[in-house]
């Protein structure tokens, strides 16, 4: 420890004395041995006491010269400004009351605690608090109270080695990151952790802000206080505050005056800087050193008794008690002799500033606000607990100042109220409250009954509505209906009848509104509250207004409430609780159903007020049933509800759900279609249905109904009992109908099960019926002639009832089980011929395509390939080559059937036997091919040649490009590696680029197109090779003339297409579309160019846009920096004592010369202040002259008027007002009571009030006169703009028929060129046409000179080919086709035409409603004149637009008839080529279908004859009935028979009706036709019988319908 101290410790004596030394003079008080029983330590106190002279600072105003500075808080203080000077210090004795230094913050416990404090200078930011100790002490916390704003920045340091180093304890700012940027904003997670806190530097309070630092966080538990960490963290020697930054209002910144700078500075109330001196333990008492030592001499010789004061409640420094009569000097809130008791309503003696601290009994909680001093503990109501009585035990909660509502659909309704119920949303909360709302209606009433007042006092009438009209409602009456007189002791007493009465207005943008006047009401009687809506709006016209009551609000009248009442001494804290109360809007919040968040503040407040009006808490009601747990919220008692449960017990379901119960409620889930409202029966859950819908949620229609919600009865013909139900599709038909409505019979049965046919389904005997083993048809019908039932075979099956095979089939359908198979064949059979396969077992008789076999499988002997796909071709063999035994002609040889590959003679090789072997030659021997024999000496090789057996001669490779020295013996080609082609290797290639021999591999897209190429390559070479197949084969002689014959007709017809007349204009039309495309390529290059120019165009703008923002950016950093320059070199400049002086001479000659100009102004001969001088005398000269004749004129004036105004109080002007205005109703004389109001009368909103309807005034005439001639001239220029609008598209119309009529012309003549030149080549493309088609059907002409002759006709290019002729086809149309919008426009024209017509109609009438204006007749007569020359110019323009529209038709009719036929001619020779490639295609088969023909004939033949053996056997009995189907017979009527066949009523009976059914468009056709036949034929005739007959129909093969009479 430091040896030189101001402090000294001082241990407790066991004997009260000191064993010697330099204390033996001290005298101690007799104190207890604290430190006996182990470490003890000083208590702790403000270490500012006593220590003022120790504490500094780096700024205070007014110590060198009085300052003025100004106060923010004081804008409604006349005085804002005042003066420091703090050169001397504060005396109030001697009134120096302005000076502030820093001794001013230290504590004093005087009563002007406000009036003193220290501040600093103005605008000085950076000022600096400093306490120097003289020793080492424990800091625990540190409060600074200001007078002004708390800086917006500053920083809490300590020492503890006499400053020479320092650390921090804590950053405090506005804005951390800003000021503080490096420091952590927390939260802390050490207790010595270093953070920036935001907490106390808020811009508010303006005054008396506070900023509390303690050194050790209570939110953090020390394990260990006597750590070193912890002693080191309190220990200092010195304390800084520093302050960095301003809290400003922002004018600084605009602003540089000195007078803007007095409103900003630190100020400071007090300080206080807690602690004890530092004895490691040891010491119980710390005091200064000063005054301990005095000698006995000073000493009085009788003893002194010591203070008895406690050392917690005594005031610390000098003498502890008076000397006289030993009372202690106690602190603020201590009491009693020793100071060791607290004042009444405080507790908890200990070293506090004050010693105790208040109750701070909740008001409404605690009984009183007495407590217990030791623990502090309020006195509670019941079920309150806690210190200050400011909690509410579980299962008891504090009300809401709204929790006494009452809901209108539960209160007593008047005539036309009705309750809209609403479901609760789920996405927010709803803004209303109970089940929904009440509709309310003009003149209805509501009466709520009130029986559970809480407390007797003054309540606010809260009512809660939601309007539904647009303007105020204005009378809204609220009336309280008293259970009896109020008695003389009642808390009430004093209401007067007004506040039982009140007239308040909804206004219709709020939701609710307050009575103007508190009601009083008493607890344990019981009230009615009558609300009435008798008028919505005096002016307003909306029919049968009405709006939506919610609720009624009881909210206790707080304001008269104990807890804010100031009572009569002048406490003003109850006042500042009001107005806490208030500032936070604690009412606003609960008035509305939807509310904010509530604020600590709110809900203490309401805590209090809550327990005040019921002696404490109320206990929760939770529904055991609705709710979660019998505990609810402590604020306002709402319980824990279950799913869709509601109100603040969870006692009932919430709207739209139903079923309560401990699970909750149920949703009610009403279909928004099928059902009335979302609500149902809250036991059943059953919506209310609209008609046709069922089921709980009304989400389906009735059984046998379909289309929901729009049900309606299931159509199923009586076979079913329901139908699907959104379509309508009958489900589950009986009696063997299917379909939509069961209107159709299942496969295999046939009939009309239709309603009322009096049909049904029967099934088909195919031949035994759908159940059955042997039935073959899918359906069948009745017949049209026979009236027998036909089935409709399967595929395999014939016959009257399916029972045989067809043909192509084989098998045995007569035996159960037996089917009929189709003959396994490969397809080379005709499925018609019936011989073409065996029926029995299926063998295969008559094979197609040269096959053979049991299946038809193999080729015939001498074909080959696959039969199975029909691909059997003839065997092609070299005559010379082939062995003898394997052709049986010289063009009928074998092959291998699969191959094609022919049987061939020794040493001959090839598919076709046509090449030698290598190294044999002589083919034409006859034998086979010979061997070359040649000598090996004198020969190159072994082989020859083919013919002649001449030697071969030498390869010749390139060696760099062959992979082997041996060439092909026959061709002498190379063998070549990859990449190496040619017959000597020495080129690249087909693949690869380059110069051989250095060969690379090409694209890989080469390989693709040269795959393609090599397919094209080989198609061609198979026509090669069957063009020499054909040759080889030969050609029969027989037909050399024909193909001679076509051959000429082929080369006559090359000639003609050569001399082809069409093709010149065809040239020419392809010439014209040809600089078409020329032009139109030229235009899309010109068009991409521009856009490419655009493109690039765009680019370099963003690149300039882009530079020039980078420009623009870097002049502002350039502009930023030239002027952060231009402030430093200035402030260089300053900080120099010659840049100073130039400086200060600088603005030393500014200032003169502004004071040179001001003389100037102001003291200078000639100067504008002197002449305003000057004028102001001759003003007052002149003033002084004409005062006195002004005054007496002034008089005679207002003599004058005096007089006029009492005339004017006795003039008459009812006569004037009654010919103005109107005669008023008999009685009504005043504004208000006349209708038709009078001069100078005024309405509600301060307009003029004078005429109306029903009044016979001038100003009633005139405007009546006025509203007439406006409206007659509005229908005029209407009338007029009209027809200038006909007359403009009557004019259109005319240029659109001449533009119609010059483009027909030209139609016209291009297409008679045309017609001619196309009548030319049809002649010609006739005659060749017939001499084509003559060869073609000879029939003598083999399929293959036909496929030939075709191949080669159909290779032609002609150049007239459908598509150029479909080309001109189609550009003749498009020329029509614009000329066919000329009807739209004449159709248009007519309607225009017959618009102006009415316009002009409307015209005539105007102008005769006109005529009877006098005012407006001119104009009118001028209007009507135009009128009339608008109506000449569109009848003259209506007239030529008729003789045009006439002249156009027929110039159409014209060209659209030479359009059609050259189109039709057109199209003849357009289908005439098509049938021309048709006949070409058919006749290839056509030898194939000569011998089809054939045997079908033959085929038929049998049949016939087979049909007419079978007529034959028919028995005689039955040859009668052959005129039956006598067709004549059966269209005319029997002879008249001598008796008729009446049918007798019972006399009073009514013959039965059956219903009738609607026909279907086919079936209404047929009917109708079969009527008018019949009528024609004379069988059927009218009839006027009110009975008929039943009509239907059936079915017959191709789909008509054959009508029935039953």
């Amino acid at each position: 420890m430091r040896t030189k101290t101001l402090q000294m410790c001082t241990w407790a004596q066991e004997d009260g004395a000191s064993g010697g030394g330099a204390l033996d003079d001290v005298i101690f008080p007799e104190l207890t041995d604290m430190c006996t029983e182990g470490s003890c330590y000083p208590a702790t106190g403000d270490l500012l006491i006593g220590r003022a002279q120790q504490l500094k600072s780096t700024s205070t105003c007014g110590l060198n010269r009085p300052e003025p500075f100004c106060i923010v808080s004081h804008l409604q203080e006349e005085k804002k400004c005042f003066v420091c000077d703090s050169g001397v210090t504060y005396d109030e004795l001697t009134s120096h009351t302005n000076s502030h230094r820093i001794e001013n913050v230290v504590t004093t416990f005087a009563p002007n605690r406000l009036k003193t404090w220290w501040q600093s200078e103005n605008g000085l930011e950076n000022v600096t608090i400093q306490l120097n100790l003289e020793a080492e002490f424990h800091f625990t916390h540190l409060i600074m109270t200001f007078k002004t704003f708390r800086p917006a920045a500053m920083v809490i340091e300590r020492s503890a080695d006499f400053g020479k180093t320092w650390q921090v304890y804590r950053y405090f700012a506005y804005d951390c990151e800003t000021s503080f940027p490096l420091v952590s904003h927390g939260p802390m997670q050490k207790v010595d952790d270093v953070i920036c806190d935001s907490r106390y530097s808020d811009i508010e309070p303006s005054t008396e802000g506070e900023v509390i630092y303690r050194v050790l966080d209570p939110a953090f538990r020390i394990e260990d206080p006597y750590s070193p960490k912890i002693q080191n963290l309190l220990k200092i020697t010195n304390l800084r505050v520093k302050f960095t930054k301003l809290h400003t209002l922002g004018d600084n910144l605009l602003d540089s005056r000195m007078e803007i700078k007095e409103k900003y500075y630190y100020a400071i109330y007090d300080m206080v800087v807690r602690g004890n001196c530092f004895c490691y333990g040891h010491a119980s008492e710390c005091a200064p050193v000063e005054g301990r030592g005095q000698s006995r001499e000073g000493m009085p010789t009788a003893m002194m008794a010591a203070c008895t004061c406690s050392t917690l409640g005594t005031s610390p420094g000098g003498n502890p008690c008076e000397s006289e009569t030993g009372s202690c000097f106690c602190k603020r809130l201590v009491t009693g002799h020793n100071c060791d008791q607290c004042v009444s309503e405080h507790w908890g003696l200990s070293n506090d500033m004050d010693g105790c601290r208040p109750c701070d009994c909740d008001l409404g909680g605690a009984i009183d606000n007495r407590c217990d001093q030791v623990n502090g503990q309020c006195v509670c109501k019941d079920h309150m607990f806690g210190r200050r009585c400011d909690q509410v035990e579980s299962g008891f909660y504090f009300i809401a100042l709204d929790h006494y509502t009452y809901e209108a659909e539960n209160a007593k309704f008047g005539p036309g109220v009705m309750v809209v119920p609403r479901p609760h949303p789920y996405d927010h909360s709803p803004t209303w409250t109970g089940t929904g709302l009440v509709n309310v209606p003009e003149g209805a009433y509501l009466e709520f009954s009130v029986d559970n007042i809480p407390h007797s006092m003054e309540y606010d009438i809260v009512i809660r509505y939601e309007p539904q009209l647009p303007d105020q409602w204005e009378e809204v009456l609220m009336t309280v209906l008293r259970p009896g007189p109020i008695k003389a002791d009642s808390r009430c007493v004093n209401t007067v009848p007004d506040e039982d009465n009140q007239m308040i207005s909804l206004h219709p943008s709020s939701r609710y509104v307050v009575l103007p006047r508190p009601v009083c009401f008493e607890s344990g009687l019981n009230y009615t509250i009558r609300l009435s809506l008798p008028l919505y709006s005096a002016l307003s016209n909306v029919h049968s207004p009405y709006t939506l009551i919610d609720s009624i609000v009881l909210m206790p009248h707080c304001k008269n409430l104990e807890m804010f009442t100031a009572s009569a001494g002048g406490e003003t804290s109850r006042n500042n609780a009001w107005e806490t109360f208030q500032r936070y809007r604690c009412l606003e919040n609960s008035r509305s159903v939807v509310k904010s968040p509530m604020t600590d503040i709110c809900r203490n407040f309401i805590f209090s007020i809550s327990a005040l009006l019921h002696q404490g808490a109320k206990e929760c009601q939770c529904d055991p049933q609705g709710s979660l747990s019998t505990v609810c919220d402590p604020s306002g008692g709402q319980c824990q509800c279950r799913p869709n449960v509601v109100g603040r017990n969870c006692d009932r379901c919430a709207p739209a759900t139903f079923q309560f119960g401990p699970s909750g409620c149920r949703a009610c889930a009403c279909h928004p279609e099928g059902s009335q409202s979302p609500f149902c029966n809250q036991l059943t859950g059953q919506c209310i249905c609209v008609p046709g819908a069922y089921g709980q949620q009304c989400d389906r229609c009735l059984p046998g109904h379909w289309g929901f919600p729009s049900c309606r009865p299931c159509s199923c013909n009586g076979h079913a009992d329901s139908c699907e139900a959104d379509t309508g599709h009958c489900i589950a038909c009986r009696d063997h109908t299917t379909g939509y409505s069961c209107d159709r019979c299942l496969k295999g049965y046939y009939g009309d099960p239709v309603l009322g046919s009096g049909d049904h389904c029967r099934p088909c005997l195919c031949p035994d019926g759908p159940e059955s083993l042997r039935q073959f048809a899918g359906s069948c019908y009745h017949s049209d002639d026979s009236e027998q039932v036909v089935c409709v075979c399967n595929a395999g099956y014939k016959g009257a009832r399916c029972d045989r095979c067809s043909p192509g089939y084989h098998g045995n359908p007569a035996v159960a089980g037996g089917q009929c198979l189709q003959c396994q064949c490969n397809n080379n059979i005709d499925m018609l011929d019936p011989e073409s396969c065996d029926a029995r077992t299926g063998e295969c008789l008559r094979c197609l395509y040269h096959s053979e076999g049991a299946a038809c499988q193999h080729c015939k002997l001498g074909y080959y390939g696959n039969a199975l796909v029909q691909d059997c071709r003839k065997c092609v063999c070299n005559q010379l080559g082939s062995d003898p035994s394997s052709c049986l002609s010289p063009t009928n040889c074998h092959c291998d059937r699969s191959s094609g590959q022919c049987h061939c003679r020794p040493n001959v090789t090839g598919q076709h036997c046509d090449r030698c072997a290598p190294d044999t030659w002589n083919m034409a021997s006859g034998l086979g091919c010979q061997h070359c024999q040649c000598d090996p000496k004198h020969s190159y090789g072994s082989s020859c040649n083919e013919v002649s057996a001449s030697f071969t001669e030498t390869c010749d490779c390139d060696p760099r490009g062959v992979s082997e020295q041996q060439c092909n013996k026959v061709s002498g080609h190379c063998v070549c590696t990859e990449g190496v082609s040619g017959p000597r290797c020495d080129i690249c290639a087909r693949g690869f680029s380059g110069t051989f021999p250095d060969c690379h591999r090409c694209h890989q897209c080469f390989a693709e197109w040269d795959n393609v190429i090599g397919q094209l390559t080989n198609q061609t070479h198979r026509l090669v090779n069957k063009v020499n197949a054909i040759k080889a084969s030969g050609v029969n002689g027989l037909y050399r003339r024909s193909i001679q014959s076509m051959e000429k007709s082929a080369a006559d017809l090359q000639v003609i297409l050569d001399q082809n007349p069409a093709s010149q204009p065809l040239s020419e039309i392809q010439n014209l579309l040809q600089q078409a495309s020329d032009l139109m390529a030229a235009l899309t290059l010109t068009l991409n160019n521009t856009e490419e120019t655009l493109v690039v165009a765009d680019k370099q703008d963003s690149a300039v846009k882009t530079k020039m923002d980078s420009m623009t950016s870097d002049a502002q950093k350039l502009e930023r920096t030239i002027k952060e320059l231009l402030d430093q070199v200035e402030f260089i400049k300053n900080s120099d004592i010659r840049g100073a002086t130039d400086s200060v001479t600088k603005y030393l000659q500014l200032s003169q010369a502004a004071e040179a100009r001001a003389n100037a102004s102001t003291i200078d001969t000639g100067s504008p202040v002197e002449t305003s001088a000057a004028l102001r005398h001759l003003t007052e000269d002149k003033l002084n002259q004409t005062t006195e004749e002004f005054l007496k004129r002034h008089s005679e004036h207002a003599q004058k008027l005096d007089t006029l105004a009492g005339e004017l109080q006795t003039l008459d002007l009812s006569v004037i007002r009654h010919k103005t205005c109107g005669s008023p109703i008999l009685g009504q004389n005043s504004c208000w009571s006349s209708s038709c109001g009078g001069l100078g009368c005024v309405d509600s909103e301060g307009q003029s009030r004078c005429g109306g309807e029903g009044c016979d005034g001038a100003v009633s005439t005139a405007s009546s006169v006025l509203m007439k001639a406006q409206k007659s001239e509005q229908e005029i220029v209407s009338a007029m703009a009209e027809v200038e609008k006909l007359a403009k598209m009557v004019s259109e119309v005319k240029r659109q028929a001449d533009q119609a009529k010059l483009s027909a012309g030209n139609v016209l003549m291009k297409t008679n060129r045309t017609k001619h030149k196309v009548n030319q080549s049809n002649e010609e493309l006739r005659s060749l046409i017939r001499q084509i088609k003559d060869f073609l059907t000879q029939d003598a002409a083999d399929p293959e000179s036909i496929e030939l002759v075709a191949n080669e006709v159909l290779s032609m290019q002609m150049p007239t080919t459908p598509a150029h002729l479909q080309n001109l086809t189609e550009e003749i149309r498009q020329r029509v086709g614009e000329l066919g919008h000329i009807e739209n426009i004449l159709q248009q024209s007519a309607d225009d035409i017959q618009r102006a017509e009415v316009l002009l109609d409307r015209a005539s009438r105007a102008r005769k409603d006109a005529s009877d204006v006098k005012d407006s007749a001119e104009r009118v007569k001028q209007a009507l004149e135009e009128a009339q020359r608008a109506q000449a110019t569109a009848s003259s323009a209506i007239q030529q637009a008729t003789t045009n529209i006439q002249t156009t038709n027929h110039l159409l009719s014209s060209v659209q008839s030479q359009t059609a036929d050259a189109e039709l001619k057109l199209h003849n020779a357009t289908q005439r080529l098509q049938r021309l490639e048709q006949d070409v295609l058919l006749l290839r088969d056509k030898s194939v279908n000569v011998t089809l023909s054939s045997n079908l004939t033959n085929q038929d033949a049998a049949n016939i004859e087979q049909i007419t053996k079978d007529l034959k056997q028919v028995p005689e009995e039955y040859l009668g009935l052959k005129e039956v189907f006598n067709k004549v017979k059966a269209t005319s009527l029997p002879p008249h028979r001598s008796y008729d066949c009446p049918i007798d009523l019972v006399p009073g009976s009514t013959p039965p009706k059956g219903a009738l059914y609607s026909l279907s468009t086919p079936e209404q056709e047929a009917m109708q036709e079969y009527i008018k036949t019949s009528l024609q034929a004379g069988i059927i005739r009218p009839s006027i019988s009110p009975a008929g007959t039943g009509f239907f129909f059936v079915g017959r093969k191709d789909g008509s319908l054959r009508p029935c009479i039953d």
